[in-house]
C-alpha cells in the first residue's frame, strides 16, 4: 500500500487492519452491513460512510474482491482473493478441490 498524507488516506491506512481481519475470519463474502457487525469490538466502528470508501479504496488497489450489482437485490459483497479467483482472471477453471 502506499502511505498517503490525504487525511481519508491516513484513515484508510489506520483502520484497513481491522477490515482485513473481520473478512479474514469469513469465508463468504460480506456486505457492508456485515462487515460493520462483525467489526472487532475493541475497535471503534466507523460510519456506513467511511467503511465503503476504504472498501471501494481496496477494490481499486485490488486488496479485495467486490461481487453483486451493487443494488438492492444484488448487494456488493466484499471477500479476500482466493486461489480460484487467478484460474478465472485467466479465462479458466480451477482445478477441482483437493487436488
Amino acid at each position: 500500500m502506499n502511505l498517503s498524507s490525504a487525511p481519508a488516506d491516513r484513515q484508510f491506512e489506520e483502520n484497513w487492519q481491522a477490515v482485513l481481519a473481520v473478512l479474514r475470519e469469513r469465508t463468504v463474502a460480506l456486505t457492508c452491513p456485515e462487515i460493520l457487525a462483525a467489526w472487532p469490538e475493541d475497535e471503534e466502528r466507523p460510519a456506513v460512510s467511511s467503511l465503503y470508501r476504504w472498501l471501494n479504496l481496496a477494490v481499486a488497489q485490488k486488496l479485495v474482491r467486490r461481487d453483486g450489482a451493487g443494488s438492492r437485490g444484488s448487494p456488493w459483497r466484499y471477500r479476500l482473493e482466493t486461489d480460484a479467483d487467478r484460474y478465472r482472471d485467466r479465462g479458466q477453471l480451477p482445478p477441482p478441490l483437493g487436488w
